[in-house]
């Protein structure tokens, strides 16, 4: 679990990360870490210090809303000179209602106060939870005394250090000999992704992981809105387990209020007309538009295509698909995909299937999303004797520096998605090395290839920011950044989406 980090100097910066918990959190229980420099400290390391502990904790308590149950893991940095600090705090603990807050407290192994909260921990019957500090010299002493939790600290200034191979094979060894042991990385520890867990599954660590700017980074993206240039919302519907109560589409539209749009790619004449029939017009889903596609993989050796382009004629003609209609915004997935050992005649009924959904693109005057996978020779080809003299994108790019540029030479762009954030991607990184800002979208094709850490796992709509993670820090900008550029990208080619 990550624990968002509170340490905050003035009022207006904790009311900022008030006002961005209470949009964006969905849950009934909010977990949160607590951070106080206390005075003394303060001088000693040269830093400045904290608001005090008893209005920041009010704030939290009384501000955030709709939570019904607060986790709180607070550490105090002071010294003995601190000392009142702590007793007033001690004092304020005892005059609040605690009913529905549970406190797991650090504090310096070196100071006496600590006794304090030791008998108000007993007389709020483990209301308040004390933790050792993994740097203090006896903590394995306290922690066999009966401790559950260990706060992980470092001295000031070592922001973002990376876990050492000792660090983690000590607390492997901790928690194999003590089942019920629970970790607290704190004091900077550094994470690609607010989701990261430095541990696998198979290791019997109970690890939380405070967040100090990934976590409010990610909020902060939300808040600016995000956006996903292909999607098949239909599938992840499928996948979604609801709560009793709610029904799938109630919880999807939820996923998706942070997005300021979404481009819903569709394989088939029937899979297009079952998505229209699902979220066209429907409130809630404002913000999706669609395409109109014919995959490649549904040219298999069975497949009429004389049969399937009549369906689709009289599709288009019943629903009046022409440039003026707002929600279809272009046609796609199209291309060519000889991933499994194709045929020489399923490569021929893809490829004139291909053709033949260009020509009906030129017809509607709508841009285009294709497919390609292990067909380049092919496809550039097709593009040449089709003459695509407009913009497109080649959704999930999977090629060589050589493909992006013969994409980007014919006007094209390529998605970006989760792909890019395994470790074998092929030469992706070398293309998101070598492309310019004009070059890409950011995609997730959702529910399918989730990013890392969620590999294997249904994808969902906010793990784009993974991906949008991944291509800032190759490119050394903000995720921010990236999801401007791309919004720019999808605008130039579906300017329909308004928002």
């Amino acid at each position: 679990m990550i624990y968002p980090s509170i340490l905050e100097y003035s009022h207006p910066q904790l009311d900022l990360k008030i006002k961005l918990l209470n949009k964006h959190h969905r849950g009934e229980k909010i977990s949160l870490h607590l951070d106080f420099v206390f005075p003394e400290f303060a001088k000693l390391k040269k830093v400045l210090s904290s608001l005090d502990p008893e209005s920041v904790f009010e704030k939290v308590i009384l501000d955030l809303q709709n939570i019904t149950k607060f986790d709180l893991t607070i550490h105090f940095m002071g010294t003995s000179l601190d000392e009142k600090k702590y007793w007033d705090f001690i004092d304020y603990l005892k005059k609040i209602d605690l009913e529905k807050v549970d406190i797991k407290l650090f504090v310096p192994e070196n100071c006496f106060i600590p006794l304090g909260f030791y008998i108000l921990s007993k007389q709020l019957d483990g209301k308040i939870i004390l933790g050792t500090w993994f740097d203090y010299d006896n903590w394995d002493q306290d922690y066999e005394k009966g401790r559950n939790y260990l706060l992980m600290s470092v001295p000031a200034g070592k922001s973002r250090q990376k876990m050492t191979f000792e660090t983690k094979r000590k607390l492997i060894e901790i928690g194999n000999n003590n089942k019920n042991a629970r970790f607290l990385l704190d004091g900077g520890w550094g994470i690609n992704s607010i989701y990261e867990k430095p541990f696998s599954k198979s290791e019997n660590c109970n690890i939380d992981i405070v967040s100090y700017s990934s976590f409010w980074n990610y909020l902060h993206i939300l808040d600016n809105k995000i956006h996903d240039s292909h999607v098949h919302l239909d599938y992840l519907l499928e996948k979604i387990q609801a709560k009793d109560g709610e029904n799938q589409i109630e919880k999807l539209k939820k996923m998706i209020t942070s997005h300021k749009f979404l481009i819903h790619s569709t394989c088939s004449n029937d899979n297009f007309t079952k998505v229209l029939e699902i979220f066209k017009g429907e409130a809630g889903f404002e913000n999706v538009y669609f395409l109109y596609g014919s995959h490649p993989d549904i040219a298999d050796k069975n497949f009429d295509i004389e049969l399937y382009l009549s369906q689709q004629k009289e599709i288009i003609k019943k629903l009046n698909l022409k440039i003026e209609q707002k929600s279809v915004i272009g046609i796609g997935e199209i291309g060519l995909d000889y991933f499994e050992n194709t045929t020489i005649e399923i490569k021929n009924i893809q490829k004139k299937l291909l053709i033949s959904q260009i020509t009906l693109a030129k017809k509607l005057k709508l841009n285009i999303v294709f497919h390609v996978r292990n067909a380049f020779d092919d496809f550039f080809e097709i593009l040449d004797s089709e003459i695509i003299d407009y913009q497109f994108i080649v959704h999930c790019f999977t090629g060589n520096c050589d493909n992006f540029l013969e994409i980007k030479k014919r006007g094209g762009k390529i998605g970006l998605g989760g792909i890019l954030t395994f470790k074998k991607n092929g030469d992706l990184e070398k293309v998101v090395e070598i492309m310019g800002e004009n070059d890409f979208v950011l995609e997730t094709d959702l529910p399918f290839l989730s990013p890392i850490p969620f590999r294997g796992e249904t994808c969902l709509p906010n793990y784009i920011i993974e991906t949008a993670n991944k291509i800032a820090q190759i490119q050394k900008t903000s995720e921010i950044s990236i999801f401007e550029k791309s919004e720019k990208n999808i605008l130039q080619i579906f300017p329909k989406i308004n928002f």
